[in-house]
């Protein structure tokens, strides 16, 4: 996602974004399933520097982001 943005590549960018949206709402991680709304959404706008800004949002919920194994 960080070289579709950084590439402008917004379709590729709303492509991944919206599949990753999928995931995280599969996985219940609905903060992070928001969070790539707001890129997919972005990406729909073309505007580089919200989605950096999601993106940076993205990286500091999956560097926080816990997982217990069941």
């Amino acid at each position: 996602m960080h070289q579709a943005t950084v590439n402008h590549d917004f379709v590729e960018l709303r492509r991944l974004a919206h599949g990753y949206k999928g995931a995280a709402g599969s996985y219940e991680l609905p903060t992070l399933a928001q969070i790539l709304l707001g890129l997919e959404q972005a990406a729909l706008s073309a505007d580089a520097e919200a989605a950096l800004a999601c993106l940076a949002e993205v990286d500091d919920y999956l560097h926080r982001l816990e997982v217990d194994y069941i």
